[in-house]
């Protein structure tokens, strides 16, 4: 799914949210369903592409600001399941009662070289108690 970073200040008047092109990592069409996330609060959220005009610098995207979650990049996501795997078939619980995901969360904000080893870590804690 394709990924475009928004400013959620960009909130015009008819609730459609301004966001530049060239910020997607990939194709924009009018009726597509986008992942629309902002950098500086660490959160990302679906997003209908409302207007893609072909020439035009900017979409609008009328974004699903109740649905905002943790943003969690492609590469943290496989790495933290991966984590996550091993344990499931020990321990099918886990999932529904640790709060392991809470945790990790935390971790993920820290956008450094040691992201993955701490999420790891905190999972592997989880795990242990």
């Amino acid at each position: 799914m394709t990924r475009i970073r928004i400013d959620l200040n960009s909130l015009r008047g008819d609730g459609l949210t301004r966001a530049r092109r060239r910020n997607a990592d990939g194709e924009l069409k009018q009726g597509n369903i986008v992942t629309a996330y902002e950098p500086e609060d660490g959160i990302s959220m679906p997003a209908f592409v409302e207007l893609a005009e072909e020439g035009s610098p900017y979409v609008l995207l009328r974004v699903n600001r109740a649905a905002a979650a943790v943003d969690i990049t492609p590469d943290v996501y496989l790495a933290l399941q991966a984590v996550l795997a091993g344990h499931a078939t020990t321990n099918p619980a886990f999932f529904q009662s640790s709060g392991a995901a809470n945790d990790a969360a935390g971790a993920w904000e820290a956008e450094d070289e040691g992201q993955h080893e701490r999420i790891a870590s905190l999972a592997a804690r989880r795990m242990s108690a």
